[in-house]
């Protein structure tokens, strides 16, 4: 998967073998470019490449410094929608600390709103990431009618509670396509793909 022309060089840096393999793999598996949403969209990279295959890209990302970075990561695309909340369950404040390289970590000092993504009434969703730092099942809560409505391919990070999150996708009526791999560097990536059940 060739990556955009967009993406600045210090940007790609972070574009690992599994950002590649796990989007790549996904986008595959996509039948409806309308409409994709990258929640925990940190630099942008994602969203850049998601923006190449959808009509509009709706990403959020609660930290100003890494919109900052995605500035620069998004020049030249004006099909990514930009959102300076976090995702959660519901609309609410929700206390985050920045650790190492702008990454939020639940539990601080600072005060982020958040926000449902089914509040956003999107129509047309193909894809949607959730990178939220521990928060994906409520992330999966708040996107709950999203979900049943376009049946969207979903990128979700497992690192934690996965038995729980696959036990959620289950019963909205998904089924693994990919799980956590192994990359040549010997890593473990954090995340898993989830795919609709035909009837």
């Amino acid at each position: 998967m060739k990556l955009p022309d967009a993406i600045p060089e210090a940007h790609r840096a972070n574009w690992d073998e599994q950002l590649v393999k796990t989007l790549g793999f996904a986008l595959d598996k996509v039948e409806n470019f309308g409409c994709a949403v990258d929640a925990g969209a940190y630099a942008g990279t994602w969203s850049a490449v998601m923006a190449e295959k959808f009509a509009v890209v709706h990403a959020f990302e609660p930290s100003g410094k890494n919109r900052e970075y995605m500035k620069a990561t998004l020049r030249g695309i004006d099909n990514v929608v930009v959102h300076d909340e976090a995702v959660s369950s519901h609309e609410h404040e929700i206390m985050m600390r920045v650790a190492n390289a702008g990454f939020l970590k639940i539990g601080g000092d600072v005060s982020f709103n958040a926000v449902s993504i089914d509040s956003l009434e999107l129509d047309d969703v193909g894809l949607i990431k959730l990178d939220i730092e521990g928060c994906e099942l409520d992330g999966i809560t708040g996107a709950m009618y999203t979900i049943e409505r376009c049946k969207p391919i979903m990128i979700v990070e497992t690192k934690r509670e996965k038995y729980e999150i696959d036990n959620a996708m289950w019963e909205l009526g998904y089924y693994v396509i990919q799980e956590p791999y192994q990359l040549s560097t010997g890593k473990i990536t954090p995340d898993t793909i989830y795919k609709f059940r035909r009837k």
